[in-house]
């Protein structure tokens, strides 16, 4: 009968120990199931971080290199790209900035009528010809004090100077003595500046004003006293 017990008592244990082996074995397998799935995980979040940054790596190359200005280079959102050489109506104007301050009209060379129609932040300009009871022109003179909409390159009023200069194109000339404006500096083109050429007139050797001249339009940004641009102005010159 001992014998028996005896037997029966080491079966039980031999189960016993089996059961626990295996579960021990099924524990280990998970882990390490689940390391190689964490390692896989890493793997791919790593590659996938390697990617990224070849991806932001080749947008760092992406630059946009300054520029010559062009008139092409005037643009105001809603409107032709042929800003100067399209009919704009009184009414599109009045929709794009806002409630009409003020209109005035005048003449230019004895024969043909000029409108002025002032905005909050914009004073537009517009050729009527002979006709002064027109509704819409060609635009000749644009001028911005807004500090939120662009007419030229995401440059508004507040921006630095050093925005503008490195917009477009500059070879960082030494300044000179013009006999006309004074010590100006040139930034390209030709000093006699009056066609495709852009510099900075200074005022007590402080820059006064930054003027852009294209083949029919140019470009003037107005400088204040802590380098930043207080006023922006288009002038066509092919009217």
């Amino acid at each position: 009968m001992k014998k028996i017990i005896c037997i029966v008592l080491m079966l039980t244990i031999t189960l016993a120990l089996s059961s626990c082996n295996k579960r021990k074995e099924d524990s280990i397998n998970n882990n390490l199931d689940k390391n190689i799935s964490i390692e896989n995980d890493i793997e791919t979040q790593t590659d996938t971080t390697v990617e990224t940054n070849l991806d932001t790596d080749k947008q760092e190359k992406v630059k946009i290199e300054p520029s010559h200005f062009v008139y092409t280079d005037i643009s105001i959102d809603g409107f032709s790209t042929e800003l100067f050489n399209s009919n704009i109506s009184f009414k599109s104007l009045d929709n794009k900035f806002g409630e009409l301050i003020k209109a005035e009209y005048f003449t230019a060379f004895d024969d043909v009528f000029i409108t002025t129609r002032d905005y909050t932040d914009f004073s537009i300009d517009l050729y009527l010809g002979e006709n002064k009871n027109r509704t819409e022109g060609f635009i000749t003179n644009i001028v911005s004090l807004s500090k939120t909409e662009s007419i030229v390159k995401n440059i508004v009023v507040g921006d630095s100077m050093d925005k503008v200069l490195t917009t477009f194109f500059n070879e960082d000339n030494e300044p000179i003595s013009d006999d006309y404006y004074g010590d100006i500096k040139i930034l390209y083109g030709d000093e006699d500046l009056y066609n495709k050429c852009a510099y900075i007139i200074y005022k007590d050797d402080t820059p006064s004003i930054i003027k852009y001249v294209g083949e029919t339009v140019v470009l003037i940004f107005t400088i204040d006293s802590d380098n930043n641009v207080s006023k922006i102005e288009v002038i066509e010159t092919a009217v």
